[in-house]
């Protein structure tokens, strides 16, 4: 950014020494551009929305699927704008979402990732980043987060029969080892 006004400097040092209008216009032009990318690119980011569309919650072993949408909500188009979407190992299907694209005026963009559970768990999906810029890297990088929101995997369900627990009702058909209650009738020791 230095090296920019100091060439703008030595361009009008020689337009006035020399009087070469073509120096004059280079100059109007350079400043002309740089104003443009001081406003645009943080007005045309301010109208950019982010929303994750997804269910909670998941069983053992399902696919689900999660929508991103990046919405651009004003009229001015950005020309790059590179997203990135955090996913868990224990959720990802090996699928990196990391794209760049250009994003017109009032245009909507949906991107759709599959997350599969593959462990129980409580996990987090996100943060979502969106950066964008100038074209010509003056300024830094704009950007624009979705904080993460979280998918619980519930574990697999079995039915208690499955499991082959004893009984451990006081009065039943089935004998236990292990006694709910004590029987003061009986001694110990």
């Amino acid at each position: 950014m230095r090296n920019f006004w100091v060439l703008i400097i030595i361009l009008l040092v020689v337009a006035f020494l020399f009087q070469v209008d073509f120096i004059f216009y280079i100059v109007y032009v350079c400043l002309g551009i740089y104003v443009w990318n001081r406003l645009y690119t943080p007005y045309a980011m301010s109208k950019v929305t982010l929303e994750r569309d997804f269910t909670d919650h998941a069983f053992l072993n399902e696919t689900q699927t999660a929508v991103v949408r990046l919405k651009n909500n004003g009229w001015l188009p950005l020309p790059w704008l590179q997203f990135s979407e955090s996913i868990p190992p224990e959720l990802n299907k090996g699928d990196q979402i990391n794209q760049v694209m250009t994003l017109s005026g009032y245009k909507t963009i949906e991107v759709s990732y599959q997350v599969k559970a593959f462990r129980r768990g409580y996990y987090r999906l996100g943060p979502m980043r969106a950066l964008s810029s100038d074209l010509f890297g003056f300024f830094p990088e704009q950007l624009a987060y979705l904080p993460p929101d979280y998918l619980t995997v519930y574990p697999r369900i079995i039915s208690l029969t499955q499991l082959g627990l004893p009984s451990r009702l006081p009065f039943g058909t089935l004998a236990s080892t292990q006694r709910l209650f004590e029987d003061p009738a009986r001694p110990m020791g």
